[in-house]
């Protein structure tokens, strides 16, 4: 099941990269077909998921009464099939994402920032060449010490974009006296937007609240909709929304490399496809991880697999054409897309 799953989801993927133009939202219900429920969720008690985790750490306001928000709400009601791919995407990813937001003692509402900016994708490329589930742009993953060559792209890799995407927000959070939905549209406008209608408001005399200042619709639509959906997973029976069980567990390991490793090898001993390891580790651009100490996700028993492998192995010794980056094989997902996802995948 999980080899059939993953292929489709990522024959989604290239989907993106076809119809990714404002001309394509027709054709969204043909995007990334959701994972079975058997692939993540294997013997989830209905009464202990990650669900209940969630909701018990939403902090934020949800300005239900504002008329942006209740239009992404009855947006999102209309599209439930778009909603329940994208959480299938999120899914081996969400239990990761919860853990790092609450070592932070950050609002749980975070773990949907990348619902609004990739709709879990990590293989979206803006306009603007932001990439990743956090849509980093090149610039702020310098300033984050987010590596980028010829091997990885830290933008993609869903653990180091993770921890500087919140370490950014973290920042924010700071600079906007521990205003949340003041950060949030920070990270999505820059902070030197959101400073000046600030500014502007204080000048008049005016509110400095969120909802106040004087912003483009850009980021008010952005905030209202990570509202929403924050709103419609705390309360899925009344908007009749149907959430998919997830186990309050990780899914994933991480496997520590000492050296340099061929994917296909991988492949072999854990019996995945390139595609599935490509799918569960999007930072990587070629047919082998990058040279030197790295790291792999990988399911729990398969990665457990890898180290008994790792361990019985002889020291790795890598060949001069593994070293050049020649004679083994890229990773087929990844491409430039011209328009954000969430054009896509979060309805207006």
């Amino acid at each position: 099941m999980l080899r059939n799953d993953i292929k489709r989801i990522l024959g989604g993927v290239f989907l993106v990269g076809v119809i990714g133009s404002a001309s394509a939202t027709p054709h969204v219900e043909k995007f990334s077909p959701p994972l079975s429920p058997d692939l993540i969720v294997p013997d989830v008690s209905k009464n202990d998921t990650l669900w209940d985790r969630i909701r018990g750490g939403f902090r934020i306001k949800k300005s239900l009464s504002h008329p942006l928000v209740q239009e992404k709400l009855r947006a999102y009601r209309r599209h439930p099939k778009t909603m329940v791919r994208t959480l299938k995407r999120a899914t081996p990813f969400l239990y990761y994402l919860v853990q790092e937001i609450e070592k932070r003692k950050f609002p749980l509402e975070l773990v949907f920032l990348p619902v609004v900016e990739s709709a879990y994708n990590p293989y979206v490329n803006s306009i603007h060449n932001a990439a990743g589930i956090w849509q980093i742009i090149p610039r702020t993953a310098e300033y984050l010490g987010l590596k980028r060559n010829i091997w990885y792209e830290g933008r993609r890799d869903i653990h180091a974009s993770t921890k500087a995407a919140l370490d950014y927000l973290g920042y924010l959070h700071k600079r906007f006296n521990n205003d949340w939905m003041l950060a949030i549209a920070a990270y999505n406008v820059g902070e030197g937007v959101v400073e000046r209608a600030i500014r502007e408001n204080k000048i008049k005399g005016a509110s400095t609240e969120f909802w106040a200042l004087n912003l483009t619709s850009i980021p008010r639509n952005y905030v209202a909709a990570l509202l929403a959906f924050s709103e419609l997973v705390a309360y899925p029976t009344k908007y009749a929304v149907r959430l998919e069980p997830i186990p309050n567990r990780p899914y994933l390991a991480k496997v520590n490399l000492k050296n340099q490793v061929e994917l296909g090898w991988v492949a072999h001993i854990t019996k995945l496809t390139h595609e599935e390891i490509y799918f569960l580790n999007p930072g990587l651009n070629q047919g082998a991880t990058p040279p030197g100490a790295h790291h792999l996700l990988l399911p729990i028993p398969k990665a457990k697999e890898l180290e008994v492998a790792l361990n019985q192995r002889k020291a790795f010794s890598t060949p001069n054409h593994l070293a050049r980056g020649k004679r083994h094989l890229k990773n087929p997902f990844v491409f430039q897309q011209a328009k954000n996802i969430s054009d896509l995948e979060n309805p207006a």
